[in-house]
């Protein structure tokens, strides 16, 4: 008998890291019949976020929902459709799964964390300010759904190249400030570039396409040989 309730024992928790964590760690709200996550009292670390919580498909992690918890790691669902302002700040984490059911990222989401690298999926649109500012990423990929890019979304990190696709029409103040950059290639969609996007990086020459007819003051650092297509 004793033997038997080890066993359960020992399943249910093997259950709970296999598949997600007890929902208990999770304070939830709920609308319209779907689960915004609000808050976490779990004392994991190395989160797993459910698809449902009471049946419920959880489609928003809201803001500041895993603010300062000292996460490592986190994997959202695919259920997922937007990620609240500051919903991951100041945690530990080194690794985050992006589902391609996330629309939007949130400004400040993840802020201030230990991320070396991030896969933004080509379901999203907009990237919010700051979003992932102040982490430690060598490498992001951005995908051609997205449209803008924030003000200081990826700036204080450790990008040497960024590909920035046709779809993106703005890059906010400070984008891709204080990073590594040797290059960058402007596409030709992008119609305003934020003053110290590119700035404190190590370019020495970027070209700027026609469609770009807004740059404000000191995109790009002092030294850099800007060229204007066309002229």
């Amino acid at each position: 008998m004793k033997k038997t309730g080890v066993f359960l024992v020992c399943f249910v928790f093997s259950a709970f890291a296999l598949f997600g964590q007890d929902a208990d760690d999770f304070r939830t709200g709920v609308k319209n019949g779907a689960v915004t996550i609000i808050g976490y009292r779990g004392s994991v670390k190395d989160v797993r976020i459910p698809d449902k919580i009471n049946e419920l498909p959880v489609t928003t992690i809201g803001s500041y929902a895993f603010r300062s918890n000292q996460l490592t790691s986190v994997t959202i669902p695919n259920s997922v459709i937007s990620i609240g302002g500051r919903a991951f700040e100041s945690n530990q984490l080194t690794n985050v799964t992006i589902p391609n059911s996330v629309i939007s990222i949130g400004e400040y989401a993840f802020y201030k964390n230990q991320l070396t690298s991030v896969t933004i999926p080509n379901s999203v649109t907009s990237i919010g300010s700051y979003a992932f500012e102040r982490n430690q990423l060598m490498s992001v990929t951005i995908p051609n759904s997205v449209t803008s890019i924030g003000s200081e979304a990826f700036a204080y990190n450790q990008l040497t190249s960024i590909t920035i696709p046709n779809s993106v029409t703005s890059i906010g103040r400070y984008a891709f400030y204080e990073n590594q950059l040797t290059s960058v290639t402007i596409p030709n969609s992008v119609t305003s570039i934020g003053g110290r996007a590119f700035g404190s990086n190590q370019l020495t020459s970027v070209k700027i396409p026609k469609s770009v007819i807004s740059i404000d003051d000191e995109a790009f650092d002092s030294s850099v040989k800007v060229i204007r297509e066309g002229r």
